[in-house]
């Protein structure tokens, strides 16, 4: 019984360090592509989720080419209201791959309405 256990755990040890390299070697590629085709927009946070356990995050929509596109960002231990924009990076690219920044709030309505959206 030992033996096993023994044999185990490097198994689940390697699995687990092979995920965190694949989501790090990931992430970077998605970073490294924004800022090589990045296009400059506005986003919209259409949802804040608060998480106890892990850090918060937010559900945001941009525009690109007329299309209407959602993110998903983890925002820490920050809260944010719905409704508020923001400015967005997106790959042109690939524009399924965007980032927003949360410490560049907009609030220029020319600037709203140039990135896709309208007032009612």
């Amino acid at each position: 019984m030992k033996s096993i256990k023994l044999k185990v755990f490097p198994t689940v040890l390697f699995i687990l360090g092979a995920l965190v390299l694949y989501v790090y070697i990931r992430d970077t590629k998605i970073e490294s592509e924004i800022n090589q085709n990045k296009f400059n927009t506005v986003g919209i946070i259409l949802e804040f989720r608060e998480n106890l356990k892990t850090s918060n995050h937010i559900v945001y929509a941009f525009y690109f080419k007329g299309k209407l596109y959602e993110g998903y960002q983890s925002c820490k231990d920050l809260i944010f209201e719905t409704g508020k924009f923001y400015k967005v990076d997106v790959s042109s690219i690939n524009p399924e791959h965007s980032r927003i920044h949360l410490d560049k709030q907009v609030k220029d309505s020319t600037e709203i309405v140039n990135a896709g959206f309208t007032f009612r």
